[in-house]
């Protein structure tokens, strides 16, 4: 009678810890937004929604901004992967347009070692780039040639939450010269990563600052001829309560 007394007990116990450690533990969090530049656009108001339609335990929409399955106005666009291995003189190019070494020729390191640590980084699994292309119709009537680069979208959040800041927020944007293949001068279209979507069937260009403590929403601007994007909209992404 009293081993049974004492499985009994022992059993309650182990349910009563296990509730209570469950109960102790907070769920997660998602960050709130606030609309602080574009108050009244709807395009600005729209992604606002989306944002906020995401739930903690989902990839941050932040540093792989992307449309919510219920905010049918947001489209994503169909990319055509690149072999990386392949365009590695063109993902050079591309990294030699932000961080450190932008607007400092002075700071490029050779291709040849550039490649040489590139490889090696992409060999040990530190990182996972994502190279990407399509054509997008930013002016009426006018398509474009255009390519996406990120060095490891894969390591955003973790790097946010180890030292606060990211510089895998999303991809860069890239216009192509169509008769060369090769970027334009000044191609780089946004220092900040993001993605193009859809909204409303027309483009518009989502990034966000590295420490992904702001959204931006850039539109084109009408009548004119070739792409220039203008900031409409900026959300502030404020830490979860």
């Amino acid at each position: 009678m009293a081993a049974v007394w004492q499985r009994t007990m022992g059993a309650t116990l182990v349910a009563v810890m296990t509730s209570w450690c469950i109960a102790a533990t907070p769920s997660p969090k998602s960050p709130s937004y606030k609309l602080r530049e574009g108050k009244g656009y709807t395009v600005c108001e729209a992604y606002l929604k989306n944002l906020r339609a995401f739930r903690p335990d989902e990839p941050s929409p932040v540093c792989t901004p992307r449309p919510h399955s219920t905010m049918k106005q947001f489209k994503e666009l169909s990319w055509e992967q690149m072999d990386v291995g392949a365009h590695l003189r063109q993902i050079y190019e591309a990294e030699m347009t932000w961080w450190s070494f932008a607007g400092h020729p002075e700071r490029h390191p050779s291709f040849p070692d550039w490649r040489a640590e590139f490889e090696a980084e992409l060999g040990s699994g530190l990182i996972h780039p994502s190279l990407k292309r399509t054509t997008i119709e930013f002016a009426a009537g006018k398509p474009q040639k255009f390519v996406e680069y990120a060095r490891n979208p894969r390591g955003c959040e973790t790097e946010l939450a180890s030292q606060l800041y990211s510089k895998n927020v999303g991809h860069r944007l890239f216009i192509v010269d169509e008769s060369t293949g090769a970027f334009k001068p000044d191609a780089v279209v946004s220092r900040n990563g993001g993605e193009v979507l859809l909204f409303d069937d027309r483009p518009i260009v989502v990034t966000a600052d590295m420490g992904a403590n702001e959204v931006y929403v850039w539109v084109q601007v009408p009548n004119i001829s070739v792409f220039a994007a203008a900031r409409r909209c900026v959300i502030d992404v404020l830490e979860a309560r």
